[in-house]
């Protein structure tokens, strides 16, 4: 079919592209944008919010490259109805734990990978089991055979620290954090970018040529006449790559805070409101005002708020969001600006502190009003 070549060609130009990642050093890699493909809780509200997936685009100057952190039941779905995504492009895939609204997505994202006849390596991160569970399920279906070849790094228990590089060299590191099974929050940090080379003063100073490209890369270079240009006089200091977090189901993330410090975002489960407090201690979860302290606690730059608990969307016939109560909650108690996520929202760097793009990228109508259901009603995360 022709949506089949579609993706066929699309594999084929992806593997070019990370051919040229792998030559080559990662100091452009920059995360583009950071794409919501589902922000609820526990059960799907359709028409409203999926289940938990979060894509961070990255360009690398040679490509684009997509790394996922949690891959719930259809998110596939969501990557295939979202313009700033696509399944070729899905090179590392991160969950933070083994409950299914976290992870069953990665079955069928796989499966039609390997139907585009894919055959670079994906590479999945998760709590030891991980494996277990993906191999248990592609296997037993026939072919009895994996789709795609996979790379698997298991956190073991109380593991905290540096994981791997991503595809497109994101540096990945886990922090285990508090919610029942073995869970762990993600820090997606950028590569420093090298300083900006003043070309003008250094051919004033007698560079040229190849010798432009030597001080661009930190090199001093020997003149003709034996004078020296040293690249600190022509180059400005290196930039500080950005980092990412994401603190998915916890009732504590205080594992997780040595990591956040001064991220630029800080994406955190926020399944209820303060005054659920109790409940969500209960569930192993987080509320508007826990989500916020913590916030404040590491001083990053914008928190946004994912993990939205079926009570303030399913049973809610309004066309506006239930959810934004939780923000404006969280905002009595942080100094940063927050961000209610949506499904299909778009963080993009071209905003100021990484903020949401003003539509959601989405190729049907992403919320729907629904009529009040007591059968919807009753589902509570």
């Amino acid at each position: 079919s022709s949506a089949f070549m579609l993706a066929h060609a699309g594999f084929a130009r992806t593997a070019t592209c990370r051919a040229a990642m792998t030559s080559r050093a990662f100091s452009e890699t920059r995360v583009e944008k950071v794409v919501f493909l589902g922000t609820g809780a526990a059960v799907p509200c359709p028409g409203k919010r999926n289940m938990s997936c979060i894509c961070f685009s990255a360009n690398t100057g040679a490509g684009r490259s997509l790394t996922l952190v949690d891959c719930g039941e259809g998110t596939q779905h969501h990557i295939a109805v979202c313009p700033s995504t696509k399944l070729y492009a899905v090179d590392d895939i991160l969950i933070t734990h083994l409950h299914g609204d976290h992870c069953f997505g990665i079955f069928g994202l796989l499966c039609s990978m390997g139907m585009a006849e894919r055959t670079e390596p994906v590479s999945v991160v998760g709590p030891k089991g991980i494996r277990a569970m993906v191999e248990a399920a592609l296997l037993a279906a026939p072919p009895c055979e994996l789709p795609v070849p996979l790379r698997f790094s298991e956190l073991e228990a109380g593991f905290s620290g540096y994981v791997k590089e991503t595809a497109s060299g994101l540096r990945v590191s886990a922090y285990p954090i508090e919610h029942g099974p073995p869970t762990w929050g993600y820090v997606l940090q950028e590569p420093d970018r090298a300083g900006k080379l003043d070309a003008k003063k250094a051919r004033t100073m007698g560079a040229a040529g190849p010798q432009l490209g030597q001080l661009k890369n930190g090199q001093d270079i020997t003149l003709a006449d034996g004078g020296v240009v040293k690249a600190s006089d022509v180059v400005s200091p290196p930039q500080q790559g950005r980092s990412f977090a994401v603190l998915q189901d916890c009732c504590d993330a205080s594992g997780a805070a040595d990591g956040c410090k001064g991220v630029d975002v800080l994406i955190h489960e926020c399944t209820f409101e303060e005054g659920l407090h109790e409940l969500a201690l209960k569930k192993g979860h987080s509320t508007s005002k826990m989500a916020a302290e913590f916030a404040e606690s590491v001083r990053c730059k914008r928190l946004v708020l994912t993990h939205f608990s079926a009570r303030y969307t399913s049973s809610s016939g309004s066309p506006d969001d239930p959810a934004e109560q939780l923000g404006k909650e969280a905002e009595v108690y942080c100094s940063m600006p927050v961000t209610v996520a949506k499904d299909f929202m778009v963080l993009d760097e071209s905003q100021e502190c990484f903020g949401p793009l003003p539509e959601l990228s989405v190729k049907r109508p992403a919320w729907t009003p629904l009529p009040d259901s007591p059968a919807q009603g009753e589902v509570r995360a």
